[in-house]
């Protein structure tokens, strides 16, 4: 199971990683549907983590790249952070916002992901970032990936079917009370979190189409990631 999910997941890198060198698609408007906000990434690469909230500014990374919004997706900003090192989740202490290099878990996503070592931070919001110094504990400087608690504190996390090839795939949202949520088309899911009015945020890749070993991006001209943001609070 370990080794097919391996599989699924360098496919979509080396799929990715194949097109970083084309030119990025230009920025969409931000896409609705009854339940959702919908926004895609400036660049070629899935969304691995987002910070702030759509009323106000978004900040997104695609893993290499920092990108800020103040128009709900209309237009993306590049954050000055260059240097070249993978991204995995924000941490926002008092006024500080603070990028993770470094990710901890276990080798499924079916567990428990974290963002560690801090070491590059912002003070507006992820447009300009610096170098930070000194050292983190571990359980102080972690924050988690692929899920996160509500409003009323309860758990949301990925969630994950194994399908007959052996492939794990991601399928939606479930919360500790059993509470199942679907999202308009097919990704591979990468993070989750909440805004302090309980919206729900979910990043992941570009729609997919297909099953297992058989899937491929809906649009092979548009391959930028997708964020969902809940139009209403999620508690439950």
């Amino acid at each position: 199971m370990k080794r097919s999910f391996i599989i699924l997941i360098s496919l979509l890198a080396f799929v990715g990683c194949r097109h970083d060198k084309d030119a990025a698609p230009e920025p969409e408007l931000a896409v609705e549907d009854k339940d959702w906000y919908i926004l895609r990434s400036p660049d070629n690469r899935d969304i691995k983590a987002v910070h702030g909230s759509i009323d106000d500014t978004l900040t997104i990374t695609t893993g290499f790249e920092v990108f800020v919004t103040t128009d709900k997706g209309k237009t993306w900003t590049k954050g000055s952070y260059n240097a070249g090192i993978g991204l995995f989740a924000f941490l926002e202490k008092e006024d500080t916002l603070f990028v993770m290099e470094g990710q901890r878990g276990t080798t499924t996503v079916r567990d428990n992901s974290f963002g560690i070592q801090p070491t590059w931070f912002s003070m507006d919001r992820g447009l300009t970032w610096e170098r930070a110094t000194g050292r983190w504990i571990y359980d102080e400087w972690k924050v988690p990936i692929n899920y996160a608690y509500s409003g009323n504190g309860i758990l949301f996390s990925i969630d994950m079917i194994q399908t007959t090839e052996g492939y794990l795939q991601t399928i939606g949202l479930k919360s500790e009370t059993g509470r199942k949520i679907s999202l308009p088309a097919h990704h591979q899911l990468i993070s989750v979190n909440f805004d302090k009015k309980s919206r729900l945020y979910v990043t992941g890749s570009a729609p997919l189409c297909g099953d297992g070993n058989n899937f491929e991006y809906c649009d092979q001209t548009n391959r930028s990631g997708t964020l969902y943001i809940s139009k209403k609070p999620v508690l439950f």
